[in-house]
């Protein structure tokens, strides 16, 4: 089971599992930082979680598609279809350390 169909959308399982773990990261990381400072609204550690997961997830489907473009110059709609499973892993975690590392060292 790769794809989770709900009617005409058909959500792949991956992506979805990260969507959920970041979520339940998010909400355990705003709920510690808040107990452990009072953080200001802005600089919430769930929102640069969330932050990060979303540029880690766009940069690793960018990444295939880069090294697929071949494949996707004939139809490039087919970039948006998450259902291929063409993830850069790799790619996916340098970006989301990256963003993370640069947010706290702005803080």
């Amino acid at each position: 089971m790769t794809s989770i169909a709900l009617g005409p959308l058909a959500l792949p399982v991956a992506p979805l599992l990260v969507l959920v773990a970041s979520l339940l990261a998010t909400w355990l990381a705003d709920h510690l930082s808040a107990a452990a400072t009072a953080a200001a609204p802005g600089h919430r550690a769930g929102r640069v979680l969330t932050q990060a997961v979303l540029l880690a997830l766009l940069a690793a489907r960018g990444v295939h598609v880069l090294q697929h473009a071949n494949a996707y110059l004939t139809e490039p709609l087919l970039a948006l279809d998450l259902r291929d499973g063409g993830w850069h892993a790799g790619a996916g975690v340098a970006a989301g350390l990256g963003w993370t590392a640069w947010r706290a060292w702005q803080q």
